[in-house]
């Protein structure tokens, strides 16, 4: 089964998620074509190599127009979302019917539409609104629909079916946004988290936003740390935000699964045992002989001295696991 592993050793953002996608084999011309099957205008998309920490990386950019040499930033996601004043707004059912009215295939519909609810229950579980009600300005709701689209249309051309996802670092300290001061991660990133592993390393700022908590929580299966998988492709998707000794970037591994060989090359058995002090030696030899008789792979006794100095014997049992709950 075609598996996608998100590494989050630098969190996660919607612009890293395409960046990393993109770089792991998703076409960007592909990907444009796709976005313009949505009834969103005003902007460009941009996608270059960079490199953070000695990690080459692709940054993925949306522009908007008259600022393109300024791409919008992720940098305070929370000011995309909810409430403000003299700027246009829509609000996230109309997103929602925006992108269930597209053009674009069932599947991708499918993952955008759960991305985009994700991300509006939880910004409505924090503002105590309804998820239909939340609001998005013009710039925030083109970056959420280009973010939340545009993973799924990846999702769906490299013909991901499960998803799997690393412990989550969160960065740490505080973020300003629209309603105050809160500590990392944000409201509605902690609250989409919620199922998640999550920890705190190397950066004092804001690793995690809303919309890369979204798509987490919206597509991955199991929340673990790597275990044993084959990786054919990786890919890594630069943040905006740049470290001197630690990459900023999301590193995505596609592959399958692969069961652990043990490391003797042989199998797991079971060891039965019991104690026994009320039965005349004569008799094991006969127990013995029904124990192997009935798939047991050994089977022998051992005396032993039981409580108040009692002379027992210790019946031991090999079988292999799959016969040992007879």
């Amino acid at each position: 089964m075609k598996t996608l592993y998100f590494d989050c050793f630098s969190g996660i953002s919607g612009d890293m998620t395409i960046g990393a996608l993109l770089d792991v084999g998703l076409d960007f011309d592909y990907l444009k074509a796709e976005l313009k099957k949505l009834p969103v205008e005003g902007y460009e998309l941009r996608a270059s190599r960079v490199v953070r920490a000695n990690v080459s990386a692709m940054k993925f950019d949306v522009l908007m127009e008259g600022d393109h040499n300024h791409p919008h930033a992720h940098e305070h996601p929370h000011e995309h979302h909810h409430h403000g004043h003299g700027q246009f707004h829509r609000k996230a059912s109309e997103i929602l019917t925006m992108i269930r009215e597209s053009r674009l295939n069932p599947n991708t519909k499918r993952i955008a539409t759960n991305i985009f609810t994700k991300l509006a229950i939880s910004e409505g579980n924090v503002h105590h609104v309804p998820p239909e009600d939340v609001e998005f300005h013009e710039v925030g709701a083109v970056d959420s629909i280009v973010d939340t689209a545009g993973s799924a249309i990846g999702f769906d051309a490299l013909g991901i079916e499960r998803f799997l996802c690393s412990p989550i670092n969160i960065g740490s300290g505080f973020i300003h946004c629209q309603h105050g001061i809160f500590p990392v991660p944000a409201p509605a990133t902690a609250d989409l988290l919620r199922q998640a592993t999550i920890y705190s390393k190397y950066a004092d700022t804001e690793l995690v936003t809303p919309t890369g908590a979204a798509i987490l929580a919206a597509v991955v299966d199991r929340f673990e740390p790597l275990q044993s998988f084959a990786a054919d492709r990786i890919g890594y998707g630069a943040g905006t935000k740049q470290f001197t000794d630690f990459p900023n970037c999301l590193r995505l591994m596609v592959g399958e699964e692969r069961e652990l060989a043990s490391a003797s090359g042989g199998e797991t058995v079971t060891i039965i045992e019991a104690n026994i002090d009320d039965m005349t030696p004569q008799n094991f030899g006969y127990v013995t002989e029904k124990l192997l008789a009935a798939g047991a792979l050994d089977a022998f006794t051992v005396p032993v001295q039981m409580k108040k100095g009692r002379p027992g014997h210790l019946l031991q049992v090999l079988a292999r696991s799959r016969s040992g709950v007879r």
